[in-house]
């Protein structure tokens, strides 16, 4: 083997190896002490673990429809509280309104390597607040069970007043 093709492996293996360029240095000068016929079973070592994870990814990828069906389901499910946790957590004594559009835009604010969480969301509008003018927003108390029961109580008494509606006995007795 000349020169050359020895020099062509040794670079082989460096470009199938991670590591920061002093690492990969310290190893280029580790490999220049190797004989031909170690650069050889490295670089075959290499080659072999690369097919292992090719074949490994490919089983996975033929995983059964029913798990991979459940692992959808999940995924859903995930995705669905971690938008109800958004929509409930307060920012400055408020809480964004839910609806297709505020989930789009929140979706946009996503980069590829972040999850959707309340965590990640407060973090996004205390970095950049003026994200926050992209919504629309009620007070954080109408998530409050008590404060939205004395709403709808108001606003049953001022359809009344108008003459728009007669109250139930059975329903205000509950009340």
């Amino acid at each position: 083997m000349n020169q050359q093709e020895r020099k062509n492996i040794v670079e082989l293996i460096i470009v199938r190896t991670a590591g920061s360029q002093e690492q990969l240095q310290q190893l280029r000068q580790q490999l220049a002490a190797k004989t031909t016929t170690e650069l050889d079973k490295i670089a075959d070592e290499q080659t072999l673990a690369q097919i292992r994870a090719q074949a490994a990814h490919q089983v996975v990828s033929e995983r059964n429809p029913q798990l991979i069906e459940a692992e959808q389901q999940l995924s859903a499910a995930a995705e669905k509280l971690a938008w109800s946790e958004i929509f409930h957590t307060p920012i400055n004594g408020r809480v964004a309104v839910d609806n297709q559009a505020a989930r789009q835009i929140i979706r946009g604010w996503l980069n590829l390597d972040e999850e959707l969480s309340p965590a990640w969301y407060k973090q996004v509008l205390a970095e950049n607040a003026t994200l926050a003018n992209a919504l629309t927003w009620q007070s954080a108390k109408s998530l409050d069970p008590k404060w939205q029961k004395q709403a709808a109580a108001a606003q049953d008494q001022q359809t009344y007043e108008q003459g728009g509606w007669r109250p139930n006995p059975r329903h205000t007795a509950n009340r």
